[in-house]
C-alpha cells in the first residue's frame, strides 16, 4: 500500500463513521441539520443568499433508506446514488444545503502594481498543502467597489481549483494567518469557494471533499485546454453528516492518523529508492570484496601470483617473437611479387594465379608459421574456420576462364 492509498483508505474509513465510535448520548445529525436550515432561511430573509428554484431536503424512510424531495415533487429513493451506506445517527445532505454563501467563483479581476486587496488564484492553493498569499496579485481599486462584502475571504473559506489543467480539483483551505499586511483577499474567476455553516466543522467538510477529490477531477467538462469544474457539480455532492460531537473527534483522529500516513508516505519513498539502489550496491560491493581478496579466503599451498606473472611474460613474448617473424616472412613473400616478369599482367588468368603463388613460396622452414599462429588464435578463441566457410562459395567457380588481367 502506497502512502496516497493509505491517505484515501483513513478519509474513507472517516466519512463512512468506521474511523470512531458512534456515541449513543449525541445529539443526532437529524436535529443539527435542522439548525442549518433555519440559518438558511434567516440568511435568505436578509437577503444574503438566494433562495433555491428547487429545494430539496434528504430524510430516513420507514424502510431506514434514504429519501429525498425535490420541490413539490413526491420523494424518490436515492439509496443507489448514495455512495455508501451511514451510521444511523448520520444523514445525507447535499453540499449546498451545508453553506451559508452560494457555492460559486470569484470575479475576473483586473490587476494593478500594488493595494490594499489581493486576488486569490489557483497558484495560491499550492500543492505541498496550505495557501501562499505571497503568489497573490493585487486588485485595482477601480473595480474593488463591484465585490460586496459576503465575497471577501474569511477564515475557514475552503477553495477549489476549477479550471484548467494540473491543478484543477486542488482542495485548499484559507486562514486568516495566510493574510499579508492583514489586506482584503477576494476570489477570481477560476477557484470556487465554499463557506460552512457556523454550525458545522469547516475542518469535517474539508475533508470530506478530499475524499471526492478523486471523483471531483473526473468531474470537469470543456475542450481539452479549456477544462473547467462547474460549481453545480460541487453543489451536489452528497455529504454524510454526522452529529457535532462526532465531527470534533472525527478530526482529532484524523490529524493523528494523516500525520502518519505522511510518515509512512516518506518511509515508503525511501524504502524504494533502497530498493532500487540496493542490487547495484550489491553488485559493486561483491566486485570491490573480489578484487581486494576479501571475497574468498587465502590458500597458503596456492602457487605465488608472482610466478604466474613471470609465465604470463614469457609468453607474452614468445607470441610477440612468432609474431615478428611471420610478418617478416609475408613481407619476403610480397617483396617477391616485384620480381614478376612484366608481360605477366598479360597472361590468362590461372597463369596469373600460379606465377604469383610461385613467386610468394617461401624457401626455408617457417612455411607454415603463418597459419600455425592462425591455427594458435582460433583455438584460443573457440573459432572452427571450416565450419565458417560455405560449401557451396567456390563450386560454381569457371576455372577456365580466359579474361585476361590488366595492370
Amino acid at each position: 500500500m502506497t502512502g496516497q492509498q493509505l491517505k484515501n483508505s483513513i478519509l474513507q474509513m472517516a466519512v463512512q463513521g468506521k474511523l470512531v465510535p458512534q456515541d449513543p448520548n449525541d445529539e443526532p445529525a437529524s436535529v443539527l441539520l435542522e439548525r442549518i436550515r433555519a440559518e438558511k432561511e434567516q440568511l435568505i430573509k436578509e437577503g444574503k443568499i438566494k433562495k433555491e428554484r428547487n429545494p430539496s431536503i434528504i430524510f430516513r424512510g420507514a424502510d431506514n433508506l434514504p429519501y429525498e424531495k425535490v420541490w413539490k415533487n413526491e420523494p424518490v429513493c436515492i439509496a443507489d446514488e448514495v455512495p455508501f451506506e451511514i451510521p444511523e445517527s448520520w444523514e445525507w445532505v447535499r453540499l449546498k444545503n451545508l453553506v451559508k454563501k452560494e457555492i460559486k467563483r470569484g470575479k475576473s479581476p483586473k490587476y494593478t502594481v500594488s493595494s490594499n486587496i489581493q486576488v486569490f488564484a489557483q497558484k495560491c492553493n499550492v500543492k505541498a498543502g496550505g495557501i501562499d498569499m505571497t503568489l497573490a496579485k493585487y486588485l485595482d481599486d477601480t473595480v474593488f467597489p463591484k465585490y460586496p462584502e459576503e465575497e471577501y475571504m474569511r477564515d475557514s473559506d475552503i477553495i477549489i481549483n476549477s479550471t484548467g489543467n494540473g491543478t484543477l480539483g486542488r482542495i485548499g483551505m484559507f486562514h486568516d494567518s495566510d493574510r499579508i499586511n492583514e489586506n482584503i483577499i477576494v476570489p477570481d474567476s477560476h477557484v470556487t469557494v465554499i463557506r460552512a455553516s457556523e454550525f458545522l466543522s469547516a475542518d469535517y467538510i474539508f475533508y470530506v471533499l478530499n475524499y471526492y477529490q478523486p471523483y471531483l477531477e473526473k468531474s470537469c467538462s470543456g475542450s481539452t485546454n479549456q477544462t473547467e469544474l462547474k460549481p453545480a457539480v460541487i453543489s451536489e455532492l452528497f455529504v454524510p453528516v454526522p452529529p457535532v460531537n462526532e465531527q470534533i473527534r472525527i478530526i482529532n483522529k484524523l490529524i493523528e492518523a494523516l500525520n502518519l500516513s505522511k510518515l509512512y508516505g516518506e518511509k515508503e519513498i525511501l524504502l524504494q529508492k533502497y530498493n532500487q539502489d540496493f542490487p547495484e550496491q550489491l553488485k559493486k560491493s561483491i566486485l570491490q570484496y573480489a578484487i581486494q581478496g576479501k571475497l574468498v579466503p587465502q590458500d597458503p599451498k596456492d602457487e605465488p601470483a608472482s610466478v604466474l606473472l613471470e609465465r604470463i611474460c614469457a609468453e607474452k613474448q614468445k607470441l610477440i617473437a612468432e609474431g615478428e617473424k611471420t610478418i617478416s616472412n609475408i613481407d619476403a613473400r610480397l617483396k617477391n611479387l616485384d620480381n614478376l616478369p612484366k608481360d605477366i599482367y598479360s597472361k590468362s588468368q590461372d597463369d596469373f594465379i600460379r606465377a604469383v603463388d610461385e613467386a610468394t613460396k617461401v624457401k626455408d622452414n617457417t612455411t607454415n608459421d603463418f597459419n600455425n599462429l592462425l591455427d594458435k588464435m582460433n583455438k584460443a578463441l573457440g573459432i572452427n574456420p571450416n565450419a565458417m566457410q560455405n560449401p557451396g562459395t567456390m563450386s560454381n567457380t569457371n576455372k577456365n576462364t580466359n579474361t585476361d588481367t590488366k595492370k
